[in-house]
């Protein structure tokens, strides 16, 4: 039932997440009214972080893990609640076709991609099994790139990687997405299963972090605006890498406030920083591929998210589960 349910939620996410930036990079054709709506937009972001951190936590420990889940139903009511006074109807369009040929093959490459991925710690990476996957994903990969150029309506028209600004912000977004992902999951292990703190404070330790995150955020768009979106993206990524082989070096029997606090500050004006830059720079393109980008972009940091919080063995810790969910 829980795998069902969490099935239906990725599907739904996976609807929602491309065509929430996709409206608001549309809403917002100007560049520098596009730019302060990314920050906003980050800012919130990160501050759905801290209160997912903070209450995870705290309702794990009070009314039991089940709480992660419910919560999100009085979220998801108030959404539905909320879209008709704020959003339009679109203007009608013709009718369109789901590429299923293209569905199928990237969705079956992903899955693989991620089951090989998350077996080499259970298995080994030589495992008949591992590599099984891993070949399946890049077959799959394959097929689906053979296809698309191919389908009348394509379901990632591969002309908008030809946008250097999109390739590269997708292929940042990639690469954070897997390290913050799996940074904040690993970071929960060691807080408790090698630190012993409980729920509650391991979600208040991270709220440094978290702030550290929405300050940026919301400054970001005037460096991007002074510095530019290269220079910027550069520095935050040197910044985030910095804060990471801090926190790496960080002793087994670490005091947060002596060991910890520093590197998570310093993580958290990596990834406000970083975030919002990628994103703007993925968000310079054509009108018409903006839920594309936005799917990709998606998709990119959710499929190694997962492989690597697959990869890390640990007990249910699940004060961060409305996080990564």
């Amino acid at each position: 039932m829980l795998l069902g349910a969490r099935a239906v939620q990725g599907a739904s996410a996976a609807l929602l997440a491309p065509a929430a930036l996709a409206l608001l990079t549309q809403l917002f054709p100007a560049s520098t009214d596009r730019a302060k709506a990314l920050g906003i937009w980050g800012a919130v972001a990160g501050i759905g972080s801290a209160a997912g951190v903070l209450l995870g936590g705290a309702l794990t420990a009070s009314f039991g893990w089940q709480a992660v889940f419910f919560v999100n139903v009085p979220v998801g009511l108030l959404v539905l609640v909320a879209i008709p006074m704020l959003i339009n109807r679109d203007p009608a369009t013709p009718p369109s076709r789901l590429d299923f040929p293209g569905a199928i093959t990237i969705t079956g490459a992903l899955v693989a991609a991620v089951g090989a991925l998350s077996r080499i710690e259970q298995v080994g990476f030589a495992h008949p099994l591992t590599l099984g996957l891993a070949a399946a994903a890049l077959g799959l990969g394959a097929a689906f790139i053979a296809v698309e150029p191919r389908s009348a309506e394509p379901l990632v028209p591969l002309g908008v990687f030809r946008n250097r600004n999109l390739s590269a912000g997708n292929l940042v977004m990639l690469l954070f997405g897997a390290a913050m992902v799996a940074l904040f999951f690993a970071l929960s292990v060691h807080l408790q299963a090698v630190l012993h703190y409980d729920a509650l404070t391991a979600g208040l330790s991270q709220l440094p972090l978290a702030g550290a995150l929405v300050l940026v955020a919301g400054i970001a768009p005037a460096l991007v605006g002074r510095l530019g979106v290269k220079r910027t993206l550069i520095g935050s990524l040197l910044v985030l890498a910095a804060g990471l082989l801090w926190l790496a070096a960080v002793p087994s029997e670490a005091v947060f406030a002596v060991h910890m606090l520093g590197p998570s500050l310093v993580i958290g004006v990596g990834l406000g920083g970083a975030f919002i830059t990628a994103t703007a720079a993925a968000g310079r393109r054509p009108e018409p591929v903006e839920g594309h980008a936005s799917g990709v972009r998606r998709a990119d940091r959710r499929r190694l998210g997962c492989a690597a919080r697959q990869a890390v063995p640990a007990p249910a810790l699940i004060s961060f589960g409305t996080h990564t969910g």
